[in-house]
């Protein structure tokens, strides 16, 4: 594999900013005074001379080393007098691509390499972006397969997350193995996270957290954008609502008897001997007289019960902005 030398295509100037033209670099074997041979392209196909000149500009070419050879080697760069700018003695040769010495890598790097099927990304988008899909409860399939997206490469995610997630729907019918859906041309349904946030299963190989206990596996749900609270679900209040006071005052009575009463000076209502009596209202003294049996507690006031609230679901929504889920193809 070849490496960059890391200074190619710099200028070295001094401590005021002059460049050194005509500087030279040498390079050797690790920790060695033994010449190493460096090339003039990634192929390293044209050896350089060593020491390598730099131009009038104090500007570097591009110099490539074998890792092939050697993982470290060792630079000395000097100005065209001689006079020694650098000296160190163990870098390592740093690659780019893949494959076994010198020459072109076996496969150059892919775009998107680093992420394999299944991974998710947030990105600040909402284009479709190639190599993914976007989580919104879509299909994908093959090419002849109808799907929302149907094309060949999404076979490594529908088996993906075929094994994954039981509760994704396929549309045909949840067959034997993945690979026979796929080639049944069958629909899976993507993950659907539009207007959701994303929060760790709560066991995950673990013991479970019981801090969202509803998440058990990959794909389970659960809260609501609102919620009407049950009565259990309320704290305890308790109101006392007072009236404000009439004053002193009576209520009429209506009483019916048919043996005699007795006098009643502490008030209340009595019966007074008559067979049938209508009694008025009365906010005198209470006394024995007929018509003033209903006796008054004096100014007073009573406290009532009331009931309060709508019942309506209320808002059940953190603080959230929005964003586009991703998974990988």
């Amino acid at each position: 594999m070849a490496g960059l030398w890391q200074l190619s295509l710099t200028q070295r100037v001094d401590a005021n900013g002059r460049p050194f033209p005509g500087a030279k670099a040498f390079f050797y074997a690790a920790e060695t005074s033994d010449p190493l041979t460096v090339y003039a392209e990634y192929s390293l196909a044209t050896p350089l001379p060593n020491p390598v000149i730099a131009d009038g500009n104090g500007m570097f070419p591009p110099v490539y080393l074998d890792d092939g050879a050697s993982h470290f080697y060792r630079v000395r760069a000097t100005d065209a007098d001689g006079v020694s700018l650098l000296d160190l003695t163990t870098l390592p040769i740093l690659g780019i691509g893949g494959g076994e010495g010198g020459g072109e890598p076996s496969e150059p790097v892919e775009g998107t390499a680093l992420f394999s099927t299944g991974d998710i990304k947030l990105r600040y988008d909402s284009s479709e972006i190639s190599g993914w899909r976007i989580c919104n409860g879509r299909t994908i399939g093959s090419a002849t397969s109808g799907a929302s997206y149907a094309n060949d490469d999404a076979q490594a995610l529908f088996e993906f997350l075929w094994n994954e997630d039981a509760s994704l729907a396929i549309i045909g019918g949840r067959g034997a193995n993945p690979a026979a859906d796929w080639a049944a041309n069958k629909r899976l349904t993507l993950p659907d996270y539009r207007g959701y946030a994303l929060v760790g299963c709560d066991g995950m190989g673990n013991t479970a957290a019981n801090r969202v206990a509803a998440l058990v596996n990959l794909g389970d749900r659960t809260g609501a954008a609102t919620i009407a609270l049950t009565e259990a679900q309320l704290p305890s209040v308790s109101k006392t609502v007072t009236s404000t006071s009439a004053g002193l005052h009576g209520h009429p009575a209506f009483t019916s008897s048919s043996t005699g009463g007795s006098a009643n000076t502490a008030g209340g209502l009595m019966l007074n001997g008559a067979t049938t009596s209508v009694l008025p209202a009365y906010t005198g003294t209470a006394d024995a007289t007929p018509g003033h049996q209903i006796g008054g507690a004096g100014a007073h006031t009573h406290d009532s019960t009331v009931t309060f609230g709508s019942g309506s679901a209320h808002d059940n929504v953190q603080p959230s902005a929005g964003i586009t889920v991703y998974i990988k193809l």
